[in-house]
């Protein structure tokens, strides 16, 4: 029993790096992922490249 949940915890930690890795790839690059940028008197302005979503597709 122990040995089938330390399995289940080592396929969640590499399905979780894995997650992280993919999806930092495809952050937008203009925003940082944020969906938007700081002008400069704070105010936020959506990012035209990702339309907001913070990702490419």
């Amino acid at each position: 029993m122990v040995r089938i949940l330390v399995l289940i915890g080592i396929i969640a930690v590499v399905v979780f790096i894995a997650n992280k890795i993919f999806t930092s790839s495809r952050l937008c690059k203009n925003c940082n992922g944020t969906g938007y940028w700081k002008g400069l008197r704070g105010e936020r302005n959506l990012c035209k490249k990702c339309q907001g979503t913070g990702r490419l597709t």
